[in-house]
């Protein structure tokens, strides 16, 4: 099945009716900084109330505002970030239910989960005919990149060896290189560093000394950075930009 309008024409307006950010600097710096706001939301969480009531009272609201998500017709910045937030606890909610209830080997959870990962994004690009998280602009659309939000999130919370935080730079770093430079796939890449990403937050923040103030650090910045992008529009879909690169 093909696109409703054909991608090469329309890109430009698909892409101003995206409801994700631009993929930017501050993109990335909020995603590393939300390893350790979720690892402290969720281990605090599941001390005090457990963790099968944890994962429901995550559950409820990240339904609903992926609702709101839905029925929205623009891009909001706090929305999104709120939604990743709770993806991103939801997420370690999963494995940790995986691992602690089931007896899942945290091997086996990255393992299955990498391989859905990439699963939706097979299925994705076979209905869509493209994979472009420029042009998120339908419900089917939107579903299949949170689906693959959820994945590399649950993907990344049992990856996160001691030690491991040189070598995931050096990957990441190699990722947004073969895209520079060796014409990487766009959106190859940015999965790979979609995934790679929260496990570099977490194994940064594991090798501080003070979880506490790294936690309530990341925090703030998040909400600095959401806020600014909120006021500037810095991360919002453009028409114009995006016209201005097919001329």
């Amino acid at each position: 099945m093909t696109s409703t309008w054909p991608e090469d024409s329309q890109r430009p307006f698909r892409r101003y009716l995206s409801k994700v950010p631009e993929v930017t600097v501050l993109f990335w710096l909020v995603k590393v900084l939300l390893a350790p706001v979720s690892d402290t939301i969720a281990d605090r969480s599941t001390g005090l109330l457990g963790l099968g009531v944890t994962t429901m009272l995550v559950a409820t609201p990240l339904a609903a505002l992926l609702v709101a998500q839905l029925a929205i017709n623009r891009y909001l910045p706090w929305l999104y970030w709120v939604i990743v937030l709770l993806v991103s606890v939801f997420g370690i909610l999963v494995a940790d239910n995986l691992t602690e209830i089931f007896d899942v080997t945290p091997a086996a959870v990255t393992i299955a989960f990498a391989v859905l990962l990439g699963a939706v994004l097979v299925i994705w690009y076979a209905t869509e005919r493209t994979l472009s998280i420029h042009t998120v602009d339908s419900p089917r659309r939107q579903a299949f990149y949170w689906l693959a939000v959820l994945f590399a999130f649950t993907f990344g919370a049992d990856f996160s060896p001691n030690g491991a935080a040189p070598v995931l730079a050096a990957v990441t770093a190699a990722v947004w290189a073969a895209h520079r430079f060796l014409r990487l796939n766009g959106a190859a890449a940015f999965w790979i560093a979609y995934a790679l990403t929260y496990p570099l937050g977490a194994a940064v923040a594991d090798g501080l000394a003070q979880p506490v103030a790294t936690t309530a650090v990341s925090l703030v910045a998040i909400v600095l950075v959401v806020a600014y992008l909120t006021v500037s529009h810095r991360d919002e879909p453009s028409l114009a930009t995006d016209a201005s690169r097919l001329r």
